[in-house]
């Protein structure tokens, strides 16, 4: 995956993908997917994601780090509703996530599902009872 457009409330996380066995390096080998992965209408309050990395933990679960800001692009009062220019002090900085990696049918990552999504409502609360002899 790679993060394309501005460093802005456009920034998003696309997809290259590859046959087994192509070559990497050129560049007739790379198909680029027709849609991103995670943009900024993808989670609510996360604006501009992008710069991210996978990693998986020690129970071999998939995880995807990356970047986005709180805020949208506001607009300048009074003008041509031109956005103002984008700014840490605007638009807050850019924060680091990290959200469960779960793969579609066609093996592609599903970096847009939120722990809301992610977790049976009915799975929130779990007890158990340890007996110890």
């Amino acid at each position: 995956s790679y993060s394309g457009a501005l460093v802005d409330s456009t920034y998003v996380v696309g997809m290259l993908s590859m046959d087994d066995g192509a070559d990497p390096l050129d560049p007739a080998s790379w198909t680029k997917e027709n849609y991103p992965l995670l943009t900024s209408r993808s989670v609510e309050g996360e604006h501009g994601p992008g710069h991210n990395a996978y990693v998986t933990d020690e129970d071999g679960l998939v995880w995807n780090t990356y970047h986005a800001r709180p805020g949208m692009q506001p607009t300048e009062q009074g003008s041509s509703s031109q956005p103002l220019k984008d700014s840490n002090a605007a638009f807050g900085p850019r924060s680091s996530g990290i959200r469960r990696v779960h793969f579609n049918v066609e093996g592609y990552p599903v970096l847009d599902m939120t722990e809301e999504m992610d977790l049976d409502p009915e799975l929130k609360w779990v007890k158990t009872k340890v007996i110890v002899k």
